[in-house]
Protein backbone atom coordinates (compact mmCIF):
# COMPACT_ATOMS: atom_id res chain seq x y z
CA UNK A 1 0.00 0.00 0.00
CA UNK A 2 1.69 3.08 -0.98
CA UNK A 3 0.37 6.39 1.11
CA UNK A 4 1.09 10.02 0.95
CA UNK A 5 -0.64 13.05 2.57
CA UNK A 6 -2.39 15.38 0.04
CA UNK A 7 -3.86 18.60 1.70
CA UNK A 8 -2.75 19.84 5.20
CA UNK A 9 -4.68 19.70 8.01
CA UNK A 10 -5.05 23.50 8.64
CA UNK A 11 -8.05 26.15 10.00
CA UNK A 12 -11.20 24.32 11.44
CA UNK A 13 -14.42 25.32 10.06
CA UNK A 14 -16.04 25.70 13.47
CA UNK A 15 -19.41 24.64 13.72
CA UNK A 16 -22.05 27.11 14.19
CA UNK A 17 -25.85 26.98 16.12
CA UNK A 18 -28.21 25.61 13.63
CA UNK A 19 -25.51 24.86 10.73
CA UNK A 20 -27.36 21.17 10.75
CA UNK A 21 -30.87 22.06 10.97
CA UNK A 22 -32.44 18.99 9.37
CA UNK A 23 -35.04 17.36 11.45
CA UNK A 24 -33.02 14.16 11.14
CA UNK A 25 -30.59 15.33 13.57
CA UNK A 26 -32.45 18.03 15.45
CA UNK A 27 -33.49 15.70 18.28
CA UNK A 28 -30.02 15.50 19.86
CA UNK A 29 -27.24 17.65 20.66
CA UNK A 30 -24.72 17.57 17.68
CA UNK A 31 -21.51 16.00 19.13
CA UNK A 32 -19.00 17.64 16.72
CA UNK A 33 -15.25 16.63 16.25
CA UNK A 34 -12.72 18.36 14.49
CA UNK A 35 -9.39 16.92 12.41
CA UNK A 36 -6.79 15.77 13.92
CA UNK A 37 -4.61 14.99 10.75
CA UNK A 38 -4.17 15.64 7.10
CA UNK A 39 -6.02 13.61 4.47
CA UNK A 40 -4.36 10.57 3.31
CA UNK A 41 -4.19 9.26 -0.04
CA UNK A 42 -3.95 5.47 0.16
CA UNK A 43 -3.62 3.54 -3.14
CA UNK A 44 -4.01 -0.36 -3.91
CA UNK A 45 -3.79 -2.21 -6.89
CA UNK A 46 -7.83 -2.43 -6.95
CA UNK A 47 -8.99 0.93 -5.37
CA UNK A 48 -7.89 3.79 -3.52
CA UNK A 49 -9.21 5.98 -0.78
CA UNK A 50 -8.88 9.45 1.06
CA UNK A 51 -8.70 8.95 4.88
CA UNK A 52 -8.75 11.40 7.54
CA UNK A 53 -8.73 11.51 12.08
CA UNK A 54 -11.16 13.18 13.75
CA UNK A 55 -11.59 14.01 17.34
CA UNK A 56 -9.39 12.40 20.12
CA UNK A 57 -9.83 9.90 22.87
CA UNK A 58 -12.94 7.67 23.29
CA UNK A 59 -14.08 9.83 20.48
CA UNK A 60 -11.31 9.55 18.12
CA UNK A 61 -13.47 8.64 14.67
CA UNK A 62 -11.63 7.77 10.82
CA UNK A 63 -13.77 8.84 7.88
CA UNK A 64 -12.09 6.84 4.69
CA UNK A 65 -14.03 7.70 1.22
CA UNK A 66 -12.51 4.51 -1.62
CA UNK A 67 -13.51 3.59 -4.66
CA UNK A 68 -12.40 1.06 -7.13
CA UNK A 69 -12.41 -0.16 -10.70
CA UNK A 70 -16.07 0.77 -11.37
CA UNK A 71 -15.40 4.05 -10.56
CA UNK A 72 -18.95 5.96 -10.06
CA UNK A 73 -19.73 5.95 -6.58
CA UNK A 74 -18.21 5.06 -3.17
CA UNK A 75 -18.13 3.39 0.08
CA UNK A 76 -18.18 5.63 2.94
CA UNK A 77 -16.63 3.70 5.91
CA UNK A 78 -17.08 4.88 9.53
CA UNK A 79 -14.19 4.09 11.99
CA UNK A 80 -14.52 4.24 15.62
CA UNK A 81 -16.55 3.80 18.70
CA UNK A 82 -19.38 5.90 17.22
CA UNK A 83 -20.36 2.77 15.75
CA UNK A 84 -20.02 0.48 17.92
CA UNK A 85 -23.23 -1.80 18.75
CA UNK A 86 -25.28 -0.48 16.00
CA UNK A 87 -28.88 -1.38 17.32
CA UNK A 88 -30.01 -1.74 13.21
CA UNK A 89 -27.94 -1.27 10.00
CA UNK A 90 -29.57 2.20 9.23
CA UNK A 91 -27.43 4.63 8.70
CA UNK A 92 -28.39 8.29 7.85
CA UNK A 93 -25.72 10.83 6.81
CA UNK A 94 -25.38 14.39 5.52
CA UNK A 95 -22.67 16.10 3.78
CA UNK A 96 -23.67 19.81 4.79
CA UNK A 97 -24.79 22.32 4.97
CA UNK A 98 -26.35 21.72 1.83
CA UNK A 99 -27.02 19.04 0.28
CA UNK A 100 -29.56 16.02 1.08
CA UNK A 101 -29.26 13.98 3.33
CA UNK A 102 -28.71 10.22 2.55
CA UNK A 103 -30.93 7.21 4.31
CA UNK A 104 -28.87 3.88 3.74
CA UNK A 105 -27.90 0.56 4.51
CA UNK A 106 -24.07 -0.55 5.91
CA UNK A 107 -21.96 -3.38 6.87
CA UNK A 108 -21.08 -3.20 10.75
CA UNK A 109 -17.35 -4.55 11.35
CA UNK A 110 -14.01 -4.41 12.26
CA UNK A 111 -10.71 -2.86 11.45
CA UNK A 112 -7.29 -4.35 11.76
CA UNK A 113 -7.01 -2.03 14.89
CA UNK A 114 -9.94 -4.22 16.42
CA UNK A 115 -12.08 -0.72 16.48
CA UNK A 116 -15.48 -0.66 14.82
CA UNK A 117 -16.77 -0.12 11.12
CA UNK A 118 -19.72 1.14 9.96
CA UNK A 119 -19.44 0.96 5.31
CA UNK A 120 -22.06 2.50 3.19
CA UNK A 121 -21.22 0.69 -0.03
CA UNK A 122 -21.95 2.38 -3.04
CA UNK A 123 -22.48 6.30 -1.25
CA UNK A 124 -23.25 9.33 -2.95
CA UNK A 125 -22.42 12.87 -1.66
CA UNK A 126 -26.63 13.46 -2.33
CA UNK A 127 -29.50 11.06 -3.00
CA UNK A 128 -30.20 10.33 -6.42
CA UNK A 129 -32.81 13.41 -7.78
CA UNK A 130 -36.53 12.68 -9.28
CA UNK A 131 -36.58 13.60 -12.45
CA UNK A 132 -40.03 13.26 -13.12
CA UNK A 133 -42.49 11.21 -11.16
CA UNK A 134 -41.10 7.85 -10.47
CA UNK A 135 -37.86 8.29 -12.82
CA UNK A 136 -34.85 8.91 -11.21
CA UNK A 137 -31.09 10.09 -11.51
CA UNK A 138 -27.98 10.12 -10.19
CA UNK A 139 -27.12 13.86 -8.91
CA UNK A 140 -23.12 14.27 -9.61
CA UNK A 141 -21.42 17.21 -7.61
CA UNK A 142 -19.01 19.13 -9.81
CA UNK A 143 -16.16 20.92 -8.32
CA UNK A 144 -17.97 23.87 -7.10
CA UNK A 145 -20.78 21.47 -4.72
CA UNK A 146 -17.35 19.55 -3.82
CA UNK A 147 -15.89 22.50 -2.56
CA UNK A 148 -18.78 23.52 -0.44
CA UNK A 149 -18.81 21.22 1.49
CA UNK A 150 -17.80 21.61 5.09
CA UNK A 151 -19.19 19.03 7.09
CA UNK A 152 -20.49 15.20 7.34
CA UNK A 153 -23.04 14.47 10.18
CA UNK A 154 -24.56 10.77 11.10
CA UNK A 155 -26.90 9.17 12.83
CA UNK A 156 -27.32 5.58 13.18
CA UNK A 157 -30.35 4.18 14.93
CA UNK A 158 -30.57 4.78 18.69
CA UNK A 159 -26.71 6.34 19.05
CA UNK A 160 -26.07 10.00 19.33
CA UNK A 161 -25.53 12.01 16.46
CA UNK A 162 -22.08 13.22 15.58
CA UNK A 163 -20.64 15.84 12.57
CA UNK A 164 -17.13 16.22 11.17
CA UNK A 165 -15.69 18.61 10.16
CA UNK A 166 -14.09 17.65 7.21
CA UNK A 167 -13.50 20.89 5.60
CA UNK A 168 -14.48 21.54 1.72
CA UNK A 169 -13.64 18.21 -0.32
CA UNK A 170 -13.30 19.15 -3.97
CA UNK A 171 -9.19 18.73 -3.97
CA UNK A 172 -9.12 15.28 -1.66
CA UNK A 173 -11.45 13.85 -4.64
CA UNK A 174 -9.54 15.48 -7.51
CA UNK A 175 -6.51 13.31 -5.78
CA UNK A 176 -9.29 10.77 -6.06
CA UNK A 177 -9.80 10.21 -9.09
CA UNK A 178 -6.66 10.51 -10.63
CA UNK A 179 -5.40 7.49 -8.14
CA UNK A 180 -8.12 5.39 -9.38
CA UNK A 181 -8.08 6.69 -13.01
CA UNK A 182 -4.27 5.61 -13.11
CA UNK A 183 -5.31 2.52 -11.12
CA UNK A 184 -7.64 1.55 -14.33
CA UNK A 185 -5.64 2.32 -17.07
CA UNK A 186 -2.87 -0.22 -15.16
CA UNK A 187 -6.41 -2.98 -14.84
CA UNK A 188 -7.19 -2.47 -18.69
CA UNK A 189 -3.84 -3.44 -20.15
CA UNK A 190 -2.93 -6.20 -17.32
CA UNK A 191 -6.27 -8.07 -17.62
CA UNK A 192 -6.39 -8.60 -21.81
CA UNK A 193 -2.81 -11.00 -20.33
CA UNK A 194 -5.28 -12.79 -17.43
CA UNK A 195 -4.39 -16.62 -17.75
CA UNK A 196 -7.42 -16.91 -15.79
CA UNK A 197 -10.60 -14.55 -15.27
CA UNK A 198 -12.44 -14.62 -11.87
CA UNK A 199 -15.58 -17.12 -11.69
CA UNK A 200 -18.47 -17.17 -9.68
CA UNK A 201 -17.84 -20.15 -6.80
CA UNK A 202 -21.41 -22.04 -6.64
CA UNK A 203 -24.72 -20.59 -8.15
CA UNK A 204 -24.70 -16.95 -9.47
CA UNK A 205 -28.73 -17.90 -9.27
CA UNK A 206 -28.99 -17.66 -5.80
CA UNK A 207 -27.58 -14.65 -5.16
CA UNK A 208 -30.64 -12.59 -5.61
CA UNK A 209 -34.35 -14.20 -5.38
CA UNK A 210 -37.98 -12.80 -5.41
CA UNK A 211 -38.20 -12.09 -1.88
CA UNK A 212 -35.02 -9.22 -2.65
CA UNK A 213 -37.44 -7.17 -5.03
CA UNK A 214 -39.08 -4.77 -3.29
CA UNK A 215 -42.91 -5.95 -2.88
CA UNK A 216 -44.74 -2.88 -3.69
CA UNK A 217 -42.98 -2.97 -7.19
CA UNK A 218 -44.09 -6.57 -6.85
CA UNK A 219 -47.71 -5.53 -6.06
CA UNK A 220 -48.17 -3.30 -9.01
CA UNK A 221 -46.85 -5.79 -11.40
CA UNK A 222 -43.47 -4.26 -12.54
CA UNK A 223 -40.62 -6.33 -13.76
CA UNK A 224 -37.21 -5.31 -14.20
CA UNK A 225 -33.78 -5.74 -16.23
CA UNK A 226 -30.95 -4.96 -13.83
CA UNK A 227 -28.24 -5.20 -15.73
CA UNK A 228 -24.67 -5.11 -13.31
CA UNK A 229 -21.08 -5.58 -12.34
CA UNK A 230 -18.72 -6.21 -8.96
CA UNK A 231 -15.20 -5.23 -8.78
CA UNK A 232 -13.59 -8.39 -7.00
CA UNK A 233 -10.26 -8.13 -4.98
CA UNK A 234 -7.54 -11.01 -5.52
CA UNK A 235 -9.11 -12.74 -3.01
CA UNK A 236 -12.47 -13.70 -4.62
CA UNK A 237 -14.58 -11.44 -2.66
CA UNK A 238 -16.43 -8.37 -3.97
CA UNK A 239 -15.65 -4.87 -2.45
CA UNK A 240 -17.75 -2.56 -5.10
CA UNK A 241 -21.14 -3.07 -7.07
CA UNK A 242 -22.08 -1.05 -9.87
CA UNK A 243 -25.98 -1.33 -11.36
CA UNK A 244 -26.12 0.15 -14.80
CA UNK A 245 -28.02 3.58 -14.80
CA UNK A 246 -32.01 3.32 -14.91
CA UNK A 247 -34.93 5.21 -14.03
CA UNK A 248 -35.91 3.28 -11.35
CA UNK A 249 -36.23 4.12 -7.52
CA UNK A 250 -32.64 4.30 -5.91
CA UNK A 251 -33.68 1.96 -2.73
CA UNK A 252 -33.91 -0.72 -6.00
CA UNK A 253 -30.32 -0.82 -6.84
CA UNK A 254 -28.58 0.00 -3.65
CA UNK A 255 -31.14 -3.12 -2.08
CA UNK A 256 -29.61 -5.42 -4.86
CA UNK A 257 -25.71 -4.12 -4.71
CA UNK A 258 -26.13 -5.49 -0.81
CA UNK A 259 -27.05 -8.59 -1.39
CA UNK A 260 -24.60 -9.01 -4.23
CA UNK A 261 -21.76 -7.62 -2.06
CA UNK A 262 -22.95 -10.14 0.63
CA UNK A 263 -23.12 -13.41 -1.31
CA UNK A 264 -21.30 -13.02 -4.29
CA UNK A 265 -18.61 -14.84 -3.88
CA UNK A 266 -15.63 -16.29 -6.74
CA UNK A 267 -12.33 -17.88 -7.39
CA UNK A 268 -9.56 -15.80 -8.15
CA UNK A 269 -8.39 -14.38 -11.24
CA UNK A 270 -4.59 -15.18 -12.10
CA UNK A 271 -2.01 -13.30 -14.08
CA UNK A 272 0.33 -15.09 -16.52
CA UNK A 273 2.68 -15.53 -13.37
CA UNK A 274 -0.11 -17.97 -11.26
CA UNK A 275 -0.53 -14.64 -8.88
CA UNK A 276 -4.39 -13.44 -7.43
CA UNK A 277 -5.39 -10.29 -9.00
CA UNK A 278 -8.37 -8.51 -8.96
CA UNK A 279 -10.79 -8.53 -11.58
CA UNK A 280 -14.20 -7.16 -12.62
CA UNK A 281 -17.42 -9.22 -13.28
CA UNK A 282 -20.42 -8.55 -15.30
CA UNK A 283 -24.13 -9.85 -15.29
CA UNK A 284 -28.07 -9.25 -14.71
CA UNK A 285 -31.23 -10.21 -13.41
CA UNK A 286 -34.38 -10.74 -14.50
CA UNK A 287 -37.13 -9.94 -12.41
CA UNK A 288 -40.22 -11.42 -14.20
CA UNK A 289 -44.15 -11.10 -13.07
CA UNK A 290 -46.17 -14.21 -13.45
CA UNK A 291 -49.25 -13.72 -15.39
Amino acid sequence: MNCYSILKAGVCVIAAPGFFTSAVFAQTPLLTLEPTSEWVLEAEPDRCRITREFGEGENQTTISLETGLLGSDINLIVTGSQVENPYSNWMRFQFGPNEKVNHRKFFAGKAPDGRSTATVPGATFAPRIEVEYGKFARDSLNKGRLGAIKTLAIKIVAARPFALNIDALDLPMMSLTKCVDERRVIFANEHREYSVHAKPTGNPGTWISSDDYPTDLLINRKGALVEFSLAIDKNGKPNFCEIKPSTRPQRIDETLCIKLLQRARFESARNNDGAAVPDVWSSRIRFEIKK
